[in-house]
């Protein structure tokens, strides 16, 4: 995700000592999302975890505008060939999409891995 980045688009991160999210803003209103857990989260329950993060992944992401919870009207996930991470897709309708220049929260509220919430803040950018 991050290594086919065009000059234009840039990736927020957040790390904590259990994960690290990776957020890429795209133009045509969708997110590239890079969930990066601790090898001992990998370690303990591989194959359940695996199939969470793949199937059971509705509504963990959402981006707060003001007070409004906006959710993706589609996930993927993406197969990106990487054992350690998990990546998705998320599109977000035309009409609650934030506008360019508009500040806003994207969240990660984990089910599968840590159960934290994760919370990145910027101003949109395309």
């Amino acid at each position: 995700m991050a290594g086919c980045r065009t000059q234009n688009q840039s990736v927020k991160e957040l790390n904590d000592e259990d994960l690290i999210m990776q957020v890429q803003e795209n133009k045509d209103k969708s997110y590239r999302v890079r969930l990066i857990p601790e090898t001992k989260f990998l370690a303990d329950k591989t194959r359940d975890l695996r199939n969470n993060m793949w199937y059971k992944m509705d509504s963990c992401f959402y981006i707060m505008r003001g007070e409004q919870k906006i959710y993706p009207v589609m996930q993927e996930p993406v197969a990106n060939g990487i054992s350690s991470s998990f990546e998705y897709l998320l599109l977000f309708d035309d009409a609650q999409a934030p506008g360019k220049g508009e500040e806003i929260k994207f969240i990660y509220k984990d089910r599968h891995i840590t159960k934290k919430s994760y919370s990145l803040s910027f101003n949109k950018q395309l």
